[in-house]
């Protein structure tokens, strides 16, 4: 286990890669990237995120729990503050497919964690934020799957009494958005429902 967390503690600085790959300084971007391809990038974080799950699945002690934890809300911070703005005012289609497949990817990660280990409530807080962000931006089609999948996963780990409160004032209206915002979508020229189920 000793050598599967210093790995883990060895694939952070994959966030650091990717801030790097969104610069918008082509020097920086040049010199902290050039051996970098994105899809090796992608990989390294659902990697991480994979190896974390396990070591939460076998944690024994609150400490090694609390530290994973508040790393992947770290995570889903970025995600929220710095990736999902990027998402409107991207100015080439490398960049945002890139932030497409990268926003993706977190949700997938954020969903898996649900699924795969009880979270204390505020991490639930943190997920359905990030769903909410989603939902009430004029986000692409090609999220409507990995939206809907991660809705899904919070409602079904919203299983503890202290969750209640979260339902009713969160994810209640959570699904009202989200409904509306995927009628919406629909309507969109480039929406695809056979593009968005390969997801």
């Amino acid at each position: 286990m000793g050598i599967i967390v210093r790995f883990l503690q060895d694939l952070m600085a994959v966030n650091g890669v990717i801030e790097a790959m969104l610069d918008k300084d082509p020097v920086k971007c040049l010199e902290r990237t050039e051996h970098v391809d994105t899809k090796g990038v992608l990989t390294a974080f659902e990697f991480r995120h994979a190896l974390s799950m396990i070591i939460l699945a076998s944690a024994k002690d609150s400490e090694t729990r609390c530290r994973l934890e508040g790393m992947v809300e770290s995570d889903a911070t970025y995600f929220l503050e710095k990736v999902i703005p990027r998402l409107p005012i991207a100015t080439d289609i490398f960049e945002w497919n890139f932030l497409v497949e990268l926003c993706q990817l977190i949700l997938r990660m954020l969903s898996f964690h649900l699924s795969s280990n009880s979270h204390s409530t505020h991490y639930k807080k943190v997920v359905a934020d990030r769903i909410a962000m989603l939902t009430t931006k004029n986000t692409s089609s090609v999220f409507i799957v990995p939206v809907l999948k991660a809705l899904k996963d919070l409602c079904r780990a919203l299983d503890e009494v202290e969750d209640e409160k979260l339902v009713e004032k969160m994810v209640v209206p959570l699904m009202r958005s989200c409904l509306i915002w995927m009628s919406e979508r629909v309507e969109d020229d480039d929406f695809h429902i056979k593009v968005s189920l390969l997801f």
